[in-house]
This record gives structure tokens, C-alpha cells and sequence, in this order.
């Protein structure tokens, strides 16, 4: 069942381009011919499997008003690429922030490493150890089967709550221990483990909601200004944030959520910020796994070696911690897809081979649009 989910997933992604907005990088970056092959050459799945068409018109088949992509190809060349409306009136930019949903569980992964890294964690000890604001409910776990971070990492903690609705803008936001006690408006049930730690793969957005609580409780710091100092600055992440909701420039720069019709919809706000709570870009992101490559591969990335080597091991099958992980050496690749109301998101890296793409849409639909165009991008760079 996880490699057909992220498998979905992973098949979820891949765009076009618009010339002008490529970024060259030690060497020449192909952006026009990218932008050629994949704006003209989409090759459709499903009923008209073979067919070739234009992503303009893929675009307005399934309603999704606006894309950004980012492609790190051959090491260093970074190629970027936009279109569409972030909102009404205004096209998608370089800077337009998207919801990267789901994405958020792997650059918090990489955050948790760093507290590793620093003494402040262990990723085997208990978690009731570090827990002071929030107490994990008696239920499967014991001091035989602890909860520990590698479990909730990896998905095999055993905790419920897949994942969650976000709040509207007129809604009261309630704190993330409200959440996870169940206290909170549509969050009806409390998270809790339902199965015994370390039995079986279980995805949980409240996992990482009670990771969150407890980076807090060991740092004092509040989880957005935490990520700030772990990943966002010394990543050069200068366009993402993990504020929810937004405010000031962020909030004008914010891509409109769209729903499957290709109509606005409210934006939601999403306070499981470790689950799902980053406003990013493309461009960051893929900045953010050049370095993560660097680390695997030369010890010369914020991470060390070590704590790359460890994110990227199969905990279980076909999950690392906080990404998916399949093949081996060269063949290695990481995957993670995202999905907020009206936002959907994609990640996918090769480290030893220095490649990485990411796609964000603010469409509802932007699922099977991204299968097509990854598709002809893994044709293109023979992903």
C-alpha cells in the first residue's frame, strides 16, 4: 500500500516552462528546449495513452489555474519555470508562495536532524522524555514498544489521524495541542496511538503534529522561528515560511487556493505546521535538496554525511525518514507529494545523480496534470 500511495505520489509532478525565468548555474541550463519539449510535448496516460498535447491546454482540461516548477539538472543547473495565476489578476511569479502540504514532513525530518546533530535529540529515546507541555494518551505504546522519533519519522509510531482539513479564514485557530486533545473545532477525534509502535506503516499527520509539540517543548522556541533558524536561513530558503496564517508581504505574495473547477475558494489555514504547514517555493526547495545532495555525497551540505545517510536509509519498506526512498545507489531516489485544499505538490530527488524537481499548483486537479508532465520530464532526463 506505501509504494502505490507515494508511488501516486511520485508520478504527481512535472511541468513546463516559460523562457526568461531560468536560472544558469555553473554550466549552460537547456531552458529552451526544456520549455520546448514539455510546454508542446505532454504524452497523456489513461484513455489517450500515446497522444501528444500542449500543457496550455492540459492546463484549462483540468481547471488549474497556475503552476511553478523547479528542475536541478546535472548537479548545478537550476531551471525554474511559471505560469498561469497565482490569483485573480496576477500571474504566477518566481516569488508567488505556494502551500507545500505534506512537503512540510521532510524538511521538518531534516530540522529534527539538525537537534540530533546538536545533542538536543535522540531518535530513539521516548518521547514522554522530552514532552512537557503536552502528554502522550495511554494506549498501545508501553515502556516495551516506546514512541520514539525515528517511529513517527518513518510513519511505524502508530498513531491515527492521516491528515487534516485545515481551518477557513473566518475560523478560530486552535493551538496544536488543541488539535492533538481533540478540543478543536473539525478535529473531532484526539490522536493517539492505535497500534502497538514499530507493528506497521501508518501515515499520520498527527504524528508529526505531536513532533512538533515536542521540538517546541525542547527548544522553547515557537515551531516557525525554530524552522527559521534550522532550515529556512541557513538553507537560503528567502522565499518560505512556515507563519500560518500569513501576514504582511508573505501574505501578498500567497497564491489563491482553486478548487476543482478551476473557481477560488477560501485559503485555508493549516496550524499542524510540521504536517503541513510550509509556504515555499519551487526554487527553495530545490535549493534546499542541492544542498541535502551535497551532504550525501561530499559531507559538504548544512547536514552532515551521517545525518543524510540515516534520512535516506529504508527504515521500513520503502520509507526513510520523512521521505520515501527507493533504489540504491545511483539509482537512488527520494519522493514526497502534498495535498492542501486546492494546493497540490510534488517532490522528487536523485542525490547521487544530482537531480530534483518540484511542482506546486494551486488547483484542485493538479494531480493527473503533474503525472502527465512528469512523465515527459522523466523521458527528457531519463528519470
Amino acid at each position: 500500500m506505501f509504494r502505490l500511495v507515494l508511488g501516486c505520489a511520485l508520478i504527481l509532478s512535472f511541468f513546463f516552462s516559460t523562457p526568461g525565468y531560468g536560472e544558469e548555474k555553473n554550466g549552460e541550463c537547456p531552458s529552451d528546449s526544456i520549455s520546448r519539449q514539455v510546454e508542446a510535448g505532454l504524452a497523456l496516460f489513461g484513455e489517450q495513452d500515446g497522444e501528444i498535447a500542449n500543457l496550455k491546454d492540459r492546463m484549462r482540461h483540468y481547471d488549474v489555474p497556475g503552476l511553478s516548477i523547479a528542475v536541478l539538472h546535472d548537479t548545478d543547473c537550476i531551471w525554474t519555470a511559471e505560469y498561469g495565476i497565482a490569483r485573480e489578476g496576477t500571474p504566477v511569479g518566481p516569488t508567488s508562495l505556494f502551500q507545500s502540504a505534506s512537503l512540510s514532513k521532510p524538511i521538518t525530518a531534516m530540522a529534527v536532524m539538525r537537534l540530533v546533530e546538536q545533542g538536543a535529540l535522540d531518535l530513539d529515546e521516548d518521547i514522554q522524555t522530552y514532552l512537557t507541555s503536552w502528554a502522550l494518551p495511554k494506549g498501545a505504546h508501553s515502556d516495551e514498544k516506546p514512541v520514539t522519533i525515528r517511529a513517527i519519522l518513518s510513519h511505524t509510531a502508530g498513531f491515527n489521524a492521516h491528515g487534516f482539513p485545515g481551518f477557513g479564514p473566518n475560523d478560530t485557530i486552535p493551538t496544536a495541542a488543541d488539535i492533538l486533545n481533540g478540543a478543536a473545532p473539525e478535529y473531532s477525534k484526539a490522536v493517539v496511538v492505535e497500534t502497538a509502535p514499530g507493528t506497521e506503516w501508518r501515515y499520520s499527520g498527527g504524528a508529526y503534529t505531536v513532533l512538533q509539540v515536542l521540538m517546541e517543548d525542547v527548544t522553547g522556541i515557537p515551531f516557525p522561528q525554530l524552522m527559521q533558524g534550522l532550515i529556512l536561513k541557513p538553507f537560503d530558503m528567502r522565499n518560505s515560511t512556515f507563519d500560518q496564517p500569513l501576514a504582511g508581504e508573505d501574505q501578498a505574495l500567497a497564491a489563491h487556493a482553486f478548487d476543482e473547477e478551476g473557481k477560488l475558494r477560501p485559503t485555508h489555514i493549516y496550524p499542524t505546521l510540521a504536517a503541513s504547514g510550509l509556504w515555499t517555493t519551487p526554487t527553495d526547495l530545490v535549493k534546499l535538496l542541492k544542498n541535502l545532495h551535497a551532504s550525501y555525497r561530499h559531507d559538504t551540505g548544512v547536514l552532515s554525511q551521517a545525518s543524510a545517510q540515516i534520512l535516506m536509509r529504508e527504515d521500513v519498506e520503502g520509507m526513510g525518514l520523512g521521505f520515501a526512498v527507493d533504489g540504491e545507489g545511483d539509482l537512488l531516489r527520494l519522493t514526497h507529494g502534498g495535498s492542501n485544499k486546492g494546493f497540490k505538490a510534488f517532490l522528487g530527488s536523485w542525490p547521487a545523480r544530482g537531480e530534483a524537481v518540484v511542482l506546486m499548483t494551486n488547483g484542485e486537479n493538479g494531480g493527473p496534470l503533474q503525472h502527465e508532465i512528469f512523465r515527459g520530464l522523466s523521458g527528457l532526463f531519463g528519470w
